[in-house]
């Protein structure tokens, strides 16, 4: 299956971007996945023109959402043949109708990168445009320019809010990137105002990240970070915030230790104020002569009592075929470890996870929960059912009150705090993919990637072992989409504010996918 380039993910809508023409009554058509609601048909802009036409209804990609009440949201992908999203609509459930909110319309260049994108908003009974994003390229891919305008409802224009300007490595990797924004003069000129700069080992990790704000007359260092490496793994990370005098405002430092294997083993992070370096928080990770993770345990530094307190302990359990079959979860309590929770995980005859039990172990959170998963012929998860334990039976819950735990032990939230019960993703072709709690480990072959820093609080910073072209997602722990980029080499920063908890981080290349898990604070 052709993997599909969506501009808008599944939870993330970007501001004043999507948008759709719905169809009234609407009719009914079988064949679409979303039951019992009338389908929107597709308004499309005519060139060089704000002027819309509404087109045919044929099945695009469809992505739609289910709380256990029922169908929430939907998104539409109409693709050309290449599998680029021309047009990405977001709709809600209203009643039996679908209602449109947000819409993105795209140009892709040869490379299948974004040459233009425009942003609508639905307004009553239209969209309007809200921004419009233009980029070119070198003639290796790369971007070199990134154009941000926002259209102005009086003048029904768009006008440049701010650019950005790219430079490169011989090897493709990002160097330098450059904010300016126009200033009030003819001819226009370009007043700057954030640099940021990148340096490199011999192997191409990046080594040193300065971040500048243009202060009116000069550069002034905001920001930098530096990465120290040993056999191509992360050893130490060091970030500063500059105040305007030259001096450290705050800063951290993460501190990283690997067996002969290349598993980290210790995880030491240090903080920085205007009293001195502080430790904050110790990780130790435990491992099987197989690589598979057994113990991690996690501390947090007690200035009471000059020395690390114990916080939170997992211990996992691994069947002989290599599966995990039990995670115990432990708190530190009166100098003791008290187990809060376990979980025990069952697996059908070809090793694919059947359903697993949670049991709460302490006074507030006593109780038995258990989920359980239908698959089709193809070993695709079709439905998923939670249950509860209840005096001497399983009864079934909705998910509104529960939280819904996935295989590996983390939480997952849906929109507005209520955790999604499934996610399924159609395809014009008639192929369909379902993503819910069984679908957290990948099944195409793994590629490596670097991710730093872990735990992260700013800047997450991945990068591909290997050159070519890659893409990378950032997905919640409900496998929406937070963010999304593709690369040819070197490292890809997101910006991770307004993001916390668990984030996993896959990349996918040629060679195959992997997913790591990121911790954000």
């Amino acid at each position: 299956m052709k993997t599909k380039k969506w501009i808008l993910g599944l939870p993330m809508l970007l501001s004043g971007s999507l948008c759709a023409m719905p169809s009234g009554a609407g009719t009914q058509d079988e064949a679409l996945p979303f039951f019992r609601m009338n389908a929107p048909s597709l308004s499309v802009p005519k060139a060089d023109s704000l002027e819309t036409e509404v087109v045919e209804w044929c099945l695009p990609d469809t992505v739609t959402t289910w709380r256990e009440t029922g169908i929430y949201e939907q998104y539409v992908y109409t693709l050309d043949n290449r599998g680029n999203p021309l047009v990405t609509e977001y709709f809600n459930a209203g009643g039996e109708d679908w209602m449109p909110v947000q819409r993105i319309d795209a140009v892709f260049n040869v490379w299948d990168e974004i040459d233009t994108t425009v942003n609508y908003v639905w307004q009553g009974t239209g969209y309007v445009p809200t921004a419009r994003k233009i980029s070119t390229y070198d003639q290796n891919g790369n971007r070199t320019t990134l154009l941000n305008e926002i259209y102005d409802m009086a003048s029904g224009e768009f006008y440049v809010d701010n650019r950005y300007t790219y430079t490169y490595t011989e090897e493709g990797r990002l160097q330098e990137s450059l904010k300016e924004e126009p200033a009030n003069t003819m001819p226009v000129s370009w007043m700057p105002l954030e640099r940021q700069l990148s340096t490199y080992d011999a192997e191409g990790n990046e080594t040193a990240f300065e971040y500048f704000l243009w202060d009116g007359a000069s550069w002034r260092e905001y920001r930098c970070l530096y990465r120290e490496y040993g056999k191509n793994l992360l050893l130490r990370e060091l970030c500063m915030a500059i105040r305007v005098d030259g001096s450290y405002d705050s800063a951290y430092e993460q501190v990283y230790q690997y067996d002969a294997q290349g598993n980290n083993t210790d995880y030491l992070y240090r903080t920085y104020d205007s009293l001195g370096w502080s430790d904050a928080v110790h990780r130790t990770m435990t491992y099987s002569t197989t690589g598979q993770l057994l113990e991690y345990v996690s501390a947090i530094w007690d200035n009471a009592m000059n020395g690390w307190m114990n916080q939170s302990r997992e211990v996992y359990v691994y069947d002989q075929a290599g599966n995990n079959d039990s995670l115990y979860i432990y708190a530190w309590e009166s100098y003791a470890w008290n187990q809060t929770a376990c979980y025990d995980y069952e697996y059908d005859a070809n090793g694919r996870l059947s359903s697993y039990v949670r049991e709460g172990l302490r006074y507030e959170t006593m109780e038995r929960d258990r989920y359980e998963f239908e698959r089709d012929e193809d070993g695709n998860a079709v439905s998923g059912t939670c249950l509860r334990y209840s005096d001497t039976a399983w009864v079934p819950v909705g998910l509104y009150d529960l939280r819904l735990t996935y295989a590996d032990g983390s939480l997952a939230f849906g929109a507005g705090n209520v955790p999604l019960h499934h996610i399924e993703i159609s395809y014009a072709r008639g192929e369909k993919e379902l993503y819910d709690p069984t679908s957290v480990r990948p099944a195409l072959a793994e590629c490596e990637f670097s991710v730093w820093p872990n735990p992260v609080r700013d800047v997450l910073h991945v990068q591909p072992a290997e050159d070519g072209l890659a893409e990378i997602r950032l997905l919640d722990a409900s496998g929406r989409l937070l963010q999304r980029a593709t690369c040819r080499g070197g490292s890809v920063e997101f910006d991770m504010e307004g993001y916390s908890g668990l984030v996993f981080v896959q990349l996918k290349q040629a060679g195959g996918m992997s997913v790591k898990k990121v911790v954000v604070l």
